[in-house]
């Protein structure tokens, strides 16, 4: 998911049942084949869901295939990189921080 995310990063993830799944957002899903995957939402089809990385050389969506919607594990809220820095990718934060309240 470079640059989005670094390849160091650590990402938080929020239950998709808070946001459901939105297309152009970024989540983390388990693909048979690659393991645990950080990717973003290009659409929907047929039984599965198309993810693309933001990398130019990321593995290409015909090579992964259709993910199905059970081996979708949630929706990244945030990312830590190496060097200390975070970034939000849900906004607006406050809202989300409200959520985890509740």
């Amino acid at each position: 998911m470079q640059p989005t995310i670094g390849a160091e990063a650590y990402v938080v993830y929020a239950d998709l049942k808070l946001f459901g799944l939105p297309v152009g957002q970024i989540y983390v899903f388990r693909h048979a084949e690659l393991g645990l995957m950080v990717k973003r939402l290009r659409g929907k089809n047929g039984e599965g869901y198309i993810f693309v990385g933001d990398n130019p050389v990321s593995i290409r969506p015909e090579k992964m295939g259709l993910v199905p919607r059970r081996d979708i594990k949630g929706r990244v809220i945030c990312s830590f990189a190496e060097n200390g820095g975070i970034k939000f990718h849900y906004y607006p934060a406050k809202h989300f921080l409200a959520k985890c309240k509740d």
